[in-house]
């Protein structure tokens, strides 16, 4: 199995800036929702204190969001000098269970290795997590949200990691997935065809025939007209 390199650069805390402060701008970093837990839980894991906490957590991480980031950042809260081992879920694994992918594997890996929380990342990621797959990596504990993920044959994918005492919880970003971002772009369609035409991009590129973009173009023009003004998105949560 491939792995890639360990990431030795740590980036700086994102910062957002509130443009109607004067001069003295405060500067406050960047906080992420449900940042409820706080307490170090390394004890809990740690088998010697002379070495580092060894922590796994994987995903499919395409389309890498906020609910992300904020799962990863959770886990440095509860295991704050932990090395912390990101997998990125095999490519024909994803496709095989989920569907097909947004972006490429090399890209999903790309935006876990610019993650600041992530020091290594590990791709292919196995489905399901064995316990040789965890000794082999000297794993000490698994982070995932909670929820039982049922694969063939077992009613939760986790389930190794739980019964050997591997497990953590994190709590899962409500109100944003990977799926809500396409559901979005989906519902939105007809804008984001007309938008990426007027930007240079071809009607066969976007596997459009002539009558549907002069149809699409009839409707937003009849819209401005009526409404000269940026068109509002539909922005639609999902369940996932």
């Amino acid at each position: 199995m491939q792995k890639t390199s360990q990431i030795k650069k740590r980036l700086q805390p994102a910062i957002l800036y509130n443009e109607d402060q004067d001069n003295n701008t405060q500067q406050t970093q960047l906080s992420f929702q449900n940042e409820t837990v706080k307490e170090d839980l390394t004890y809990k894991f740690q088998k010697s204190k002379s070495k580092k906490l060894r922590v796994f957590s994987d995903g499919v991480y395409d389309c890498m969001h906020y609910g992300h980031f904020n799962q990863l950042k959770q886990i440095k809260d509860m295991f704050p000098d932990c090395h912390l081992i990101v997998g990125v879920s095999d490519q024909k694994a994803v496709e095989k269970h989920k569907g097909p992918t947004v972006m490429t594997a090399e890209e999903r890996v790309a935006g876990v290795e610019n993650c600041r929380w992530a020091d290594e990342v590990y791709y292919p990621c196995p489905w399901v997590l064995s316990k040789e797959f965890l000794e082999e990596l000297d794993i000490d504990v698994v982070c995932h949200d909670s929820a039982p993920y049922k694969i063939p044959g077992a009613d939760d994918m986790y389930a190794i990691a739980k019964e050997l005492g591997k497990f953590q919880a994190t709590q899962r970003t409500e109100g944003v997935s990977t799926s809500d971002i396409i559901m979005n772009v989906l519902v939105n369609r007809e804008y984001y065809i007309l938008q990426l035409i007027k930007e240079g991009y071809s009607r066969k590129d976007l596997n459009v025939s002539l009558m549907y973009y002069l149809k699409l173009k009839a409707k937003f023009l009849a819209k401005s007209i009526i409404c000269p003004r940026r068109p509002q998105f539909d922005r639609k949560v999902g369940t996932h």
